[in-house]
């Protein structure tokens, strides 16, 4: 079965002010978006998808969100693009596969939805994959996204907090475990 997985990198108000992980009443506004097509079949990924997004409420990035992300100011003016259309060209990546998050990337993307008074394109909410954690033996709260390969043991060269990454984290270590249950 094939499937997308999403990660998004974000800025919130609470990152200015202190490093911290967000909070569920933080407004987060979408700076990079990241998906993988993976082909749990052939243990493959098939296509990616990677795009950053000029931000329009925080135009300034706090520089825990750079620590965190590697992401630059710079490198979003040089290469971003506005919410609206990295928003279309992620619904045409995605299809009509199932989409699966970590964990709360759907409740963002609602967020910036609303931001810019952008109707819903998503047929359905997207499937959280850390409550599906337990199933497989796993602590949901001992991992992210972005770690989760050290989870089945594999060995995943990248930076932790870039959404490509952690896309990639994501859909091999559920591959790996998916594998394992039907064994």
């Amino acid at each position: 079965m094939k499937k997308i997985y999403v990660d998004t990198e974000y800025v919130y108000e609470g990152m200015f002010y202190e490093k911290r992980m967000p909070k569920e009443s933080d407004q987060k506004e979408i700076i990079q978006i990241a998906a993988v097509l993976f082909d749990h079949e052939k243990g493959v990924e098939i296509d990616s998808f990677d795009i950053l997004v000029k931000p329009v409420l925080n135009k300034k990035f706090p520089n825990f969100f750079i620590e965190l992300t590697k992401i630059t100011e710079d490198m979003v003016n040089k290469k971003g693009v506005s919410f609206p259309i990295a928003l279309n060209k992620f619904v045409k990546f995605c299809k009509n596969y199932p989409i699966l998050t970590f964990n709360n990337d759907y409740n963002v993307f609602l967020q910036n939805l609303k931001f810019h008074s952008i109707n819903n394109p998503f047929k359905q909410p997207f499937i959280r994959v850390k409550p599906m954690l337990k199933n497989f033996g796993i602590n949901p709260n001992k991992y992210s996204s972005g770690n989760l390969y050290k989870a089945v043991g594999l060995n995943l060269k990248g930076h932790v907090h870039n959404a490509l990454h952690d896309v990639r984290s994501m859909s091999q270590a559920i591959h790996i475990l998916e594998q394992k249950i039907n064994l």
